[in-house]
């Protein structure tokens, strides 16, 4: 298990505080964190193909369909790149 995180834009202090946490999650659970940088869909394909992945969690993006459309989607990126791999989608749960 490798936790991959791409750095795809300047991080606000809340995002920060989140990834700290998520990365000392990893820690205690001995999982080794890669972080990249550049768009996101490329970074994991290119880690992927390179690492010889069998399967990628995925968190669900946030991205607005207007930003979808100017970039794409990064789901539909890695499905059509990555046909050989399993990729599990985790969606966020609905705040009350």
């Amino acid at each position: 298990i490798v936790a991959v995180f791409v750095e795809s834009r300047p991080l606000t202090e809340t995002d920060k505080e989140i990834l700290k946490n998520d990365f000392a999650l990893a820690d205690r659970l001995d999982i080794h964190v890669v972080t990249l940088t550049g768009d996101v869909a490329t970074q994991l394909i290119q880690y992927a193909r390179d690492n010889r992945v069998t399967q990628i969690i995925i968190g669900h993006s946030d991205r607005t369909r207007w930003q979808e459309f100017l970039h794409g989607s990064i789901i539909n990126r890695l499905t059509a790149s990555l046909r050989s791999l399993d990729i599990l989608l985790v969606t966020a749960s609905e705040e009350p």
